[in-house]
């Protein structure tokens, strides 16, 4: 690097000259430039996140319907077969939840309901890992998925979030500037 400054110099950055007319609608492109990569950096993530619901939903009708193996314990198979009927409840009612499509309305929903299924495989499905092991490690992995998703999108979220929050603060700045300029 070092090297290449000497070669050519160092660079100057670049000085960027806008009217106070014209800052408004640079702002607003700046916020609308900020969109579009928000929504291009979420879009699959999100995918992800609904076919990952749409797996754990049909991992629930299989452990729903799937039978015991007969050799466990019989304490584990009273404990399986009750807490077998409120875990599928439970995760079934979590899964229903509808995940919007604007992105600022989809990520709480999205979160919320990996917060209700982690709940639920602690909660009623601690005990079906040891009864139905393929069909829990199936729940795992589909809400790993969901999780690795949300932190995708959490960071989207961060740099958008303080990209608009600098464009607030440059608004507010010329509109105090533009307030000023008429009282004197």
């Amino acid at each position: 690097m070092k090297f290449l400054e000497k070669l050519f110099g160092k660079k100057e950055p670049e000085v960027l000259t806008v009217s106070m007319g014209e800052i408004p609608a640079y702002l607003n492109g700046r916020e609308q430039t900020a969109r579009s990569a928000l929504m291009l950096e979420t879009a699959e993530p999100q995918k992800k996140i609904r076919d990952a619901v749409r797996q754990l939903q049909q991992v629930m009708t299989i452990i729903a319907k799937a039978e015991q193996d007969r050799q466990i314990h019989p304490k584990l198979k009273s404990i399986a077969k009750n807490s077998l009927p409120q875990f599928v409840k439970a995760m079934n009612a979590s899964l229903a939840k509808s995940l919007p499509d604007e992105i600022e309305e989809f990520y709480p929903a999205a979160t919320e309901c990996l917060k209700s299924c982690l709940n639920n495989t602690r909660g009623p499905g601690r005990y079906l890992q040891a009864v139905f092991p393929e069909e829990m490690k199936a729940v795992r992995s589909g809400i790993d998925a969901i999780g690795h998703e949300i932190n995708t999108i959490t960071a989207s979220l961060a740099r958008y979030r303080s990209e608009k929050t600098s464009i607030n603060a440059a608004l507010a700045l010329h509109t105090a500037l533009l307030d000023i300029r008429t009282d004197t």
